[in-house]
């Protein structure tokens, strides 16, 4: 509505080449409309250091399937054990989320919907750092201790990626902002730091982190890349 008025108005009372200059630029962007495409179409596209139970024996109803099957009553988990609050206990390190894209993208966003758990175990992440390859040898491997290697993106944290702050609510939606990745990658690495954690127990505040990693879980996960289509 605005383009419209400067359109008809805007000649008439401010300087006509900087106005038929600025108005060219509005009709320009007006006719630019951004729509996302989803990329994790297969449960073959992820995989992850510390999926509890494994994909072949789920422990927790953990399934890569259930992250993208539109279905907040099944879940993806990650490990967690009683013996990683102990210092001497080693571990899988930071657990991570690893994404093989069908074609590479240079920018991308991802959502995630909470657990859906009365009980209120809800460990929603809330740290975490991303990383990309187009090294598909290096991105064959999930280890942790590796992504050192992999380019970093970002780290994203409460305090620069509004990520929920309440834990107590069921199917907590997120959404983070545009992530330009500075190139086009392939491989996507989502390393979690830290979570929300509703029901503090030491099992899940493990002692050495950077060892045995943190647990987190969500119902729901999604990346998108936008899609630059004309309006009409």
């Amino acid at each position: 509505e605005l383009i419209d008025r400067l359109i008809a108005n805007g000649p008439g009372s401010l300087n006509v080449d900087a106005m038929k200059l600025a108005l060219d630029s509005a009709e320009t962007s007006r006719a630019k409309v951004y729509e996302y495409e989803a990329l994790i179409t297969k449960a073959t596209q992820i995989k992850s250091n510390a999926q509890s139970g494994g994909d072949d024996s789920p422990g927790d109803g953990s399934s890569y399937a259930n992250l993208i099957d539109g279905n907040t009553g099944s879940i993806f988990h990650s490990q967690w054990l009683d013996a990683y609050a102990s210092p001497a206990q080693s571990g899988t390190g930071w657990h991570n989320l690893q994404i093989t894209l069908n074609e590479p993208k240079s920018g991308i966003k991802f959502t995630y919907t909470g657990r859906n758990s009365s009980d209120g175990w809800h460990d929603n992440p809330n740290h975490i750092v991303i990383y990309a390859t187009n090294n598909a040898s290096l991105a064959a491997s999930t280890i942790s201790a590796e992504s050192e290697q992999w380019t970093k993106i970002i780290e994203l944290t409460p305090e620069n990626a509004n990520f929920p702050g309440d834990v107590f609510v069921i199917d907590q939606p997120y959404e983070s902002p545009l992530i330009e990745l500075g190139d086009s990658y392939k491989y996507i690495r989502f390393e979690i730091k830290d979570t929300t954690h509703q029901n503090k127990v030491d099992s899940r505040m493990f002692a050495v982190p950077d060892i045995t990693g943190v647990t987190w879980n969500v119902s729901e996960f999604q990346m998108y890349s936008p899609i630059e289509v004309e309006s009409s």
